[in-house]
C-alpha cells in the first residue's frame, strides 16, 4: 500500500475528469485503488468515470464499494444515487438521495438531484395511469373506423350486430396489452443497463467452476486413481517375477 501514490494518482485522474477525459481518468483511478484499496474516494470518483463512459454496471459497483468502505459518507450514496437516476430507477434514486442528505441535510445539490428523482418518480406514476387509457382509447377508435369501413365501403358487410361490438372491444384490449408491453420492454431495458457484461458473467462463471468443492474433488481423485492403478498393476508384475523365480 502507498498511499501517497494513490493520493498523486487519483489527482491525475481528477484533472482529466475536469478536461472530460473521462477514459483516461479511469486508468489513473484503477491505479489508485490498487496502490491503496481501502481509499473510497477512489472508488468514488471511478464511479463518475464509468458513468461517464456509460459502464452503468461498473458504476454502480463501484459506488457500492465506497458505501462499503465508508457508510457514513453522504458521496457514496450521491454517486449510487446518480447511476440509478440514470438508468431509469428513479423510485432507487430517491432512496439513496434522501439517505445522502440525512448524512448531510446542508447539501444543496443532494437537495436539487432529490427533486429531480422525485419529478421523475411521479411522471412514471402517472405515466402508469395515461397510458394504458390512451391506449385502450386508440384500439377502440381503430376498432371503430375499421367497422365503419367495413360498412360502408364495401358491397357487403363482413360485420354485423354483437360482432361489430366484440370486434371494436378486440382493438381496445389489443391497446391495453400493446400499453402493457411497452411497460415491460420500458422496465426491461432499465434493469439490464445496470447487468453486468458479457465478460463479467464468463469471469464469475470461471471463478464459480474453480471454487466448485466437486469439481475440486474430481481434480482431486482423479490423479490418485490413476495412481491406484499404477501401484496394483506394479504389485503384479512383482508376484509373476516371484513366480517365475520359484
Amino acid at each position: 500500500m502507498n498511499k501517497e501514490k494513490a493520493d498523486e494518482a487519483r489527482e491525475r485522474g481528477n484533472d482529466c475528469m475536469k478536461q472530460g477525459r473521462a477514459t483516461q481518468a479511469f486508468f489513473y483511478y484503477t491505479e489508485a485503488i490498487k496502490l491503496n484499496p481501502s481509499d473510497h474516494r477512489s472508488y468514488s470518483n471511478r464511479s463518475l468515470a464509468f458513468l461517464k463512459i456509460e459502464q452503468h454496471y461498473h458504476a454502480l459497483e463501484d459506488a457500492k464499494k465506497a458505501i462499503q468502505l465508508k457508510p457514513n459518507w453522504p458521496k457514496g450514496y450521491f454517486r449510487k444515487g446518480e447511476v440509478e437516476f440514470r438508468t431509469g430507477h428513479y423510485q432507487d434514486a430517491v432512496n439513496s438521495y434522501e439517505k445522502a442528505i440525512s448524512l448531510d441535510e446542508s447539501d444543496l445539490k443532494l437537495k436539487s438531484a432529490l427533486e429531480k428523482a422525485q419529478e421523475e418518480v411521479k411522471k412514471m406514476k402517472a405515466a402508469a395511469i395515461r397510458i394504458p387509457f390512451i391506449s385502450i382509447g386508440i384500439g377502440f377508435l381503430i376498432g371503430i373506423l375499421l367497422t365503419l369501413a367495413d360498412h360502408y365501403l364495401t358491397s357487403k358487410p363482413s360485420l354485423e350486430g354483437y360482432v361489430k361490438l366484440a370486434f371494436v372491444a378486440l382493438f381496445g384490449m389489443l391497446g391495453y396489452c400493446g400499453s402493457w408491453m411497452y411497460f415491460y420492454v420500458l422496465t426491461t431495458y432499465h434493469d439490464a443497463m445496470l447487468q453486468p457484461p458479457p465478460e463479467q458473467n464468463d469471469a464469475d462463471k470461471k471463478t464459480d467452476k474453480s471454487t466448485d468443492p466437486e469439481t475440486s474433488k474430481g481434480k482431486r481423485t482423479k490423479p490418485s486413481q490413476e495412481s491406484a492403478k499404477k501401484d496394483k498393476a506394479t504389485g503384479e508384475a512383482r508376484r509373476r517375477k516371484k513366480t517365475e523365480k520359484t
